[in-house]
């Protein structure tokens, strides 16, 4: 028995320290793994968040790519239903044009209206028997055709008138107040007959001017525009709709009620083709507008006659000392003599 228990406690001794290490080493071992398992975690986690911020990045640049392509395609729609309207605006117009500088009424109503001059005059006598019969064959020839073409011809004189008069209209004001001449349509010979001009014509001799405003208008920086709220009202609600333009802040005036805007040269640029989009669509359009034409037209005016007299900054080293463009839409009394 006592040598059982000798054995039993030898055993202890040489086994327990062999225990006792084997013990340490798997729980050594066991904290290195479960390092090596959070650290091999922890880099696959941060690899997938790294290409899962870089495919967000990616399908961002696609998707702004893609609306840009969509911006671009409605803004080629539109320039083409333009276009389209335009042709179409010419087929109907130029046929109803062509008949009037070649109607046959035209001589038998001015034969019509020279017999009875003759007729009533005491001193021809003798002609008036071959002149009478004249009349009485010519005017059931004619007569059929003449209502039509009379209306048609008028149509087309009034729409002619109302063209050329907003052309004009605008060419006086722009050689008047700007000091240049802006060139005028030239007429066609007299002896060939031509058709009223219609309003895309008649448009086009002014956007030669228009067009060397709006480059002046894109290079300048900073313009200080200063005029009535109303009358900024009016400019904006009428630009507010351009590519170009962005809403800046306005600065009041308690003194005189005026208010001061800052405006970029592309806000101006945006602002003086709207001006000039309104006044013609008021002037020349279906249902016309007189108040919107003259304050467009007044505006425009302004606008253009100030940025026609800018010229290019100093490009050298130092600041151009000269003060911005300022532009003020007010007219005001004579001063007493």
């Amino acid at each position: 028995m006592t040598r059982t228990a000798d054995q039993i406690a030898l055993l202890r001794t040489e086994t327990a320290p062999a225990l006792l290490n084997e013990l340490r080493g798997l729980r050594t071992g066991g904290e290195e793994l479960r390092t090596e398992l959070v650290t091999t975690i922890s880099q696959g986690l941060d690899e997938t968040r790294t290409q899962v911020l870089r495919a967000l990045d990616r399908d961002q640049r696609e998707l702004a790519q893609a609306r840009q392509e969509i911006g671009d395609l409605r803004r080629e729609l539109a320039e083409a239903r333009a276009a389209w309207e335009t042709g179409i605006a010419e087929l109907t117009t130029a046929p109803a044009a062509r008949p009037a500088t070649t109607d046959p009424t035209t001589k038998a109503e001015s034969s019509a209206r020279a017999v009875p001059a003759d007729a009533a005059n005491p001193g021809t006598d003798a002609a008036a028997p071959t002149t009478e019969p004249a009349k009485e064959t010519a005017m059931p020839d004619q007569q059929p055709d003449q209502t039509p073409a009379t209306t048609e011809q008028a149509g087309n004189t009034e729409q002619a008138d109302s063209t050329e008069r907003a052309a004009t209209d605008m060419l006086t004001e722009l050689t008047t107040v700007t000091g240049h001449r802006v060139p005028a349509p030239q007429p066609a010979a007299a002896l060939a007959p031509t058709p009223p001009p219609t309003a895309e014509q008649a448009r086009a001799s002014l956007e030669a001017a228009l067009f060397d405003t709006l480059k002046t208008a894109a290079r300048i920086s900073t313009a200080e525009l200063v005029c009535h709220p109303h009358t900024w009202r009016f400019i904006a609600s009428r630009t507010a709709a351009a590519e170009y333009f962005q809403l800046p802040a306005t600065e009041g005036d308690g003194k005189d009620d005026m208010v001061t805007v800052r405006l970029p040269g592309l806000s101006l640029m945006a602002a003086v083709d709207s001006l000039f989009t309104t006044y013609w669509e008021a002037s020349t359009g279906p249902v016309r507008n007189l108040q919107d034409s003259a304050m467009a037209l007044a505006y425009y005016i302004d606008l253009s006659s100030a940025i026609r007299r800018t010229r290019p900054a100093d490009s050298g080293t130092q600041v151009d000392g000269r003060p911005l463009t300022r532009i003020v839409i007010d007219n005001r009394p004579d001063q007493a003599a």
